[in-house]
């Protein structure tokens, strides 16, 4: 196996795994997914020895990723890379607090999140929102989606995770602004925001923020940093839009990673000292 794949998929690596990592081909990835069942728990092999149990499972997260952003056209083997460093580290870390995605469409990403969950903290609780009903309208920052698009339902989500064999999390059903304030849990040591759209941004930073743990991690997607990398997709300028406007007084801000592919990602992590 490529050893840039394991160096990715470390927990605790800060940089390197996104400034380094090369996407696999769409023939590799394909070549990847015809060695037998992909889901997990399937491709369990005797136990021979912990070193080899080890690099099974290792195979086996690479093999998910790889089947995850090859089906969902909104990832890539890059966002589930940095998701799996930064969420295994804050959990092998010990920080307080529950896993929350913020704009979970049918559970694509998730099922990844509850994965990761499962390999390194099962006790803790996975949160996921989202209004199935489809975007709410657009304003005038939100060029790209129309009201309505994207709806997906809870059974959608369900059946995602029927199918990769995953506990389901706790789904809250219903706008932002109406079911965070409430249910959002008090404390939360990661956070993958994905709402798309400025006012959903701005309200999940508003209510996230102030519950993330010290040393907590929350990721937002869809945060287009141009001159700092190239590649990324821009096509919701008002995530930024959001995050500037909410950091702007802040000395501790988002910052951007960096991928090979499309990636538009954040991060933005609690210091210790608040």
């Amino acid at each position: 196996m490529n050893t840039r794949i394991h160096v990715a998929l470390r927990p605790g690596r800060r940089r390197p795994y996104v400034r380094t990592w090369k996407a696999p081909s769409d023939r590799a990835i394909a070549r990847m997914l015809q060695v037998g069942e992909i889901h997990g728990r399937a491709l369990q092999p005797p136990a021979l020895c912990s070193k080899f149990s080890a690099s099974w499972e290792a195979l086996v997260r690479v093999k998910m990723a790889m089947h995850l952003a090859a089906t969902n056209g909104m990832s890539s083997v890059d966002h589930l890379s940095a998701i799996y460093a930064y969420l295994s580290s804050v959990l092998l870390f010990e920080v307080p607090g529950a896993i929350v995605e913020v704009g979970c469409n049918r559970g694509q990403t998730s099922v990844w999140l509850q994965q990761i969950i499962q390999d390194v903290a099962p006790h803790r609780e996975l949160h996921v929102f989202d209004s199935f009903q489809g975007m709410p309208p657009a304003g005038s920052q939100d060029p790209f989606l129309k009201e309505g698009e994207l709806k997906v339902s809870v059974a959608d989500v369900e059946e995602t995770f029927t199918q990769w064999d995953l506990p389901l999390p706790q789904i809250h059903e219903g706008w932002f602004e109406d079911t965070l304030p409430a249910a959002c849990p008090d404390k939360i040591c990661f956070a993958y925001l994905d709402g798309d759209f400025y006012e959903s941004i701005k309200t999940s930073l508003e209510v996230v923020v102030p519950r993330l743990s010290p040393g907590g991690v929350m990721l937002i997607d869809d945060y287009p940093a141009l001159n700092e990398n190239p590649l990324s997709w821009a096509g919701l300028p008002g995530v930024r839009l959001a995050c500037d406007e909410y950091f702007q007084e802040s000395s501790d801000r988002p910052e951007v990673l960096v991928g090979l592919g499309g990636m538009a990602v954040a991060l933005f992590r609690k210091p210790l000292s608040a």
